[in-house]
């Protein structure tokens, strides 16, 4: 029971382990391009993990002293009668440290979580399609490793940069015109809408 406990709330998560396996794929390319993406990637990661999870304690430290402030000015519980001086001191304390929590709280709220996860997602992607020679880094020849890293980089600096949603509804121009004509053409098929034809007549006079 104990080490099921701990691997719930303090265990490697499945983006922890995507990320060390990723990792341990792009060790072939001794590269400071791919160095420096792999510890942006881990920074970011445990950067929107500590905001979760201090998010998730303000949140329960403000239910906390709301439900210890009902209770106490609570004049039917006859505890509070017989100590009313002491409950009143503790009463202004939690008061004041749920105005705290709350204001930490709103700025918090000014990171999207959800947006951050995203980007994670995003980036390891485009980590996984560089090891694959997937989409895109397919068009490079196998012994291109300098263009194709350099294509990666402008791809995984426009997703930290850059909003989600904003990333994946503009395309990223590429500097070889040939993989820009190939993409257009891919995204022409994805979005073509079928036109209906008439059913053939095989009837012959």
């Amino acid at each position: 029971m104990p080490c099921f406990l701990w691997n719930l709330f303090c265990g490697p998560t499945n983006t922890d382990i995507q990320i060390d396996q990723l990792t341990n794929d792009l060790s072939n390319y001794t590269s400071d391009i791919v160095t420096t993406f792999t510890t942006k990637l881990k920074y970011q990661y445990k950067l929107m993990k500590f905001r979760r999870k201090l998010f998730r304690t303000l949140r329960f430290l403000q239910f906390l002293g709301g439900f210890g402030i009902t209770t106490m000015t609570t004049y039917n519980n006859p505890y509070f009668q017989d100590n009313i001086d002491a409950i009143n001191i503790i009463v202004w304390y939690v008061s004041i440290s749920n105005n705290i929590f709350n204001l930490l709280i709103e700025k918090l709220n000014a990171y999207d979580l959800t947006l951050e996860k995203m980007r994670i997602d995003l980036l390891l992607n485009e980590g996984k399609l560089l090891h694959r020679s997937e989409k895109d880094y397919n068009f490079y020849e196998i012994d291109d490793t300098e263009n194709k890293l350099n294509y990666f980089e402008k791809c995984y600096l426009d997703i930290l940069r850059n909003n989600p949603y904003n990333y994946l509804t503009n395309d990223i121009e590429h500097s070889d015109q040939e993989i820009n004509i190939s993409r257009i053409r891919r995204n022409g098929r994805i979005w073509v809408t079928p036109i209906p034809t008439p059913p053939q007549n095989n009837n012959s006079d």
